[in-house]
């Protein structure tokens, strides 16, 4: 057997040229790239000595963990009459390659299970999240929760101005400066006049959203991602609460208006019985100059008054009007 200087190194010592085919195959562990091991009749120089030529085969030499990748080409020699007399092998190192593709699906790995995990992630978030991708803003993903902020229009693969025509005019200009100038946005409950489906009414609706840009390859391009929640139902139930707030200022406002102009004299308390308000008439009923004066709490009546009944008993606190009224009694 004959091996150049290249063949000699690239089985690192493992093959001597004076042994026969079978004792070159007792040192050498030969197998299949998927890790089978190659017997002395399946190796590439048996089948050429047996008339079999083997193109670009990929083998490992060695042990697990220190493997050498070879491409092999093996060709039978024939004599005249076509009888095998010996066999010609040829032998590429290719473990750099092999083991730079094993590097690769890794890594592909690894990022096929993190946009697996993204996506889903992505598809149960109950937040809108949707990417535009390009200067023409072309909407590359929208999760179920923002494609239920319209249900009844197609978004993938659309511009925004295709799929919002109605609201063009307020978000485009937003989105190309967000685009432009890297500068995130955030809106918080900003009312937009959209439309559910196609051909369905405009409707108000509010929304809090957050507009980044991410940085794509060449490739891709850069894209904007939109985080966005309705809030509508939040919205206008706070702006149920400051209208009932509002009305019931207004009522009480013309409430002390018209306590302030009544003739009678009208005192109002409290659970705990104090006075909280008397109007000008209950002031001047009571002879104190002023309405302050009549603030206080109904334990200090009668006293400073001396109440009394029509036939001059002093009134007790018990017996004043106020105080049975606070007690529930006729």
């Amino acid at each position: 057997m004959f091996m150049n200087q290249a063949a000699r190194e690239l089985l690192g010592g493992r093959h001597s040229p004076a042994l026969a085919l079978r004792g070159q195959a007792a040192g050498l562990t030969m197998r299949f790239t998927d890790g089978r091991l190659i017997s002395t009749e399946d190796a590439p120089l048996s089948r050429a000595l047996r008339g079999e030529t083997v193109t670009d085969l990929r083998l490992a030499l060695g042990e697990t963990g220190g493997q050498v990748y070879i491409n092999s080409t093996v060709t039978p020699v024939k004599d005249e009459r076509g009888a095998v007399i010996g066999a010609i092998a040829l032998f590429r190192d290719i473990t750099d390659r092999r083991l730079a593709q094993e590097e690769r699906e890794r890594l592909l790995g690894e990022v096929s299970a993190q946009r697996r995990l993204f996506e889903m992630v992505v598809d149960n978030s109950p937040i809108g999240i949707c990417v535009l991708r390009g200067r023409d803003l072309i909407v590359e993903l929208a999760n179920p929760a923002f494609r239920a902020i319209a249900p009844g229009k197609v978004m993938p693969g659309r511009t925004v101005a295709e799929v919002w025509p109605e609201i063009a005019s307020q978000s485009l200009p937003r989105l190309q400066r967000v685009y432009q100038t890297g500068e995130p946005f955030c809106g918080k409950d900003m009312p937009f006049r959209i439309r559910r489906a196609p051909e369905a009414p405009l409707e108000e609706r509010f929304f809090t959203f957050i507009e980044i840009l991410m940085r794509g390859s060449e490739d891709q391009g850069d894209a904007i991602l939109i985080i966005a929640s309705e809030t509508t139902d939040e919205v206008l139930a706070r702006q149920r609460v400051e209208d009932l707030a509002e009305a019931a200022q207004h009522r009480a406002v013309e409430l002390h208006a018209v306590l302030e102009n009544m003739v009678e004299a009208v005192f109002v308390c409290d659970v705990r019985g104090r006075i909280t308000h008397a109007n000008e008439a209950g002031a001047r009923l009571l002879g104190l100059p002023s309405v302050e004066e009549v603030v206080r709490t109904l334990s200090e009546f009668p006293a400073p008054l001396r109440m009394r009944h029509l036939d001059g008993r002093p009134l007790g606190r018990e017996e004043m009007p106020l105080v049975r009224a606070w007690q529930g009694r006729p």
